[in-house]
């Protein structure tokens, strides 16, 4: 996906939860106010995804960009149609008129026959002439859904963030994992669990992966280390789109980021801009850095003074924004973390996303300043090799 899809899906999807939650005509539907965004990386992954946590349900769209030819549409309601396998609604939010025909309507003709007697899909069209400026004034309601659905029927799994999940993991460990999952490919079952994550757990305990600084990183061999590790490794290159979750073996993408790094180096601006477009697109940082900005805005002086506190109060705007997991009173997030936000700054930072002067990218006064120049670059390079 593009970054321009992207973010044009995201204005809608707001839109879409604003709407719901402030009981907009007849845009509340079945949903209660208490739906939030939420992330869904496997596959069919769908452009946006809202979990309802009164009913815990979930609603996942298809969001399909101007400018395509009407079959385009057609393909993209057999997309909304299979995320009803993993969750209880879905949506397609699509242009209102496509070369004089109003595309948007027919969909919803279609979604009125019979054989859709349970409503569980619903149709929303935009102009595109205001999508981007005036989201809520753009879309309309064409199909709402109306029948509550019952069952077990969800065989993925939500995320309370919408953006891909990451922790100290650098780009020398990226690869030297996905090399042992190349590795162990000719393997049959769960080639990461068997094979490829004790293997790179040793390597890890002898000190013999490098941390961002090119350091060996030492782990304490126990179990508890080895189980929370294999999790904290493998979550970000599943929703980076670089292996399958099942068995870990790689994707095209996987395949093409080592062979960048085989062919240039790890150090290489291919290998690591490459990354860093994977992460701003698939991993939906790209959204995540403009809802910052956008705070920013908005932020009061005790909150940019001191980068915690400055974490903390951002959080609380995704959270006042539906951008977020539900939080319920007197609980941070889940565990021992003290917020949804960790480590997301450092890794910005270690991809040259940041200004600042080394690990110092935090300023008082002003909070983080992002460098632009180089997230224009790296979303518009050809990385073709």
């Amino acid at each position: 996906m593009g970054a321009n899809h992207d973010l044009l899906a995201e204005k809608a999807g707001r839109a879409v939860i604003s709407k719901i939650v402030n009981r907009v005509d007849n845009w509340g539907q079945i949903f209660s106010d208490n739906i939030n965004k939420a992330g869904d990386f496997s596959w069919p992954r769908p452009d946006y995804v809202c979990f309802d946590y009164d009913l815990e349900q979930s609603l996942a769209f298809e969001f399909k960009p101007p400018n395509h030819q009407k079959r385009e549409y057609l393909t993209g309601l057999g997309q909304t149609l299979s995320y009803l396998e993993k969750h209880h609604y879905s949506g397609i939010i699509l242009p209102k008129v496509v070369e004089g025909f109003n595309i948007a309507q027919h969909l919803a003709n279609v979604l009125s026959l019979d054989v859709f007697s349970r409503h569980y899909i619903s149709v929303i069209g935009y102009d595109e002439r205001t999508l981007e400026s005036n989201p809520l004034n753009s879309i309309q309601l064409y199909k709402s859904i109306e029948h509550e659905r019952t069952g077990e029927i969800i065989t993925g799994e939500i995320n309370q963030t919408y953006w891909c999940w990451w922790r100290d993991i650098s780009h020398y460990e990226v690869f030297t994992l996905l090399d042992l999952l190349d590795k162990h490919s000719h393997q049959t079952g769960d080639i990461y669990t068997t094979y490829a994550w004790p293997e790179f757990w040793r390597l890890m305990v002898a000190g013999n992966t490098r941390t961002w600084e090119g350091i060996g990183r030492v782990k304490t061999d126990n179990e508890t280390n080895y189980r929370s590790e294999k999790q904290n490794y493998k979550i970000p290159l599943f929703q980076l789109g670089l292996i399958e979750p099942s068995e870990g073996r790689l994707t095209a993408e996987g395949y093409k980021l080592i062979s960048l790094a085989k062919i240039y180096g790890l150090d290489s601006s291919l290998y690591i801009d490459y990354l860093t477009k994977l992460v701003l697109i698939e991993g939906k940082h790209l959204i995540l850095i403009q809802d910052l900005e956008d705070y920013k805005t908005r932020a009061s002086a005790a909150s940019l003074a001191n980068s915690t506190q400055f974490r903390k109060d951002f959080e609380t705007y995704l959270d006042e924004n539906n951008s977020i997991g539900s939080r319920k009173e007197g609980r941070t997030t889940t565990g021992n973390k003290e917020s949804y936000i960790r480590d997301e700054l450092k890794l910005w930072n270690k991809l040259g996303l940041l200004k600042g002067n080394g690990n110092r990218y935090f300023v008082s006064g002003r909070g983080i300043e992002f460098n632009w120049a180089r997230i224009t670059e790296i979303l518009t390079k050809d990385f073709l090799y």
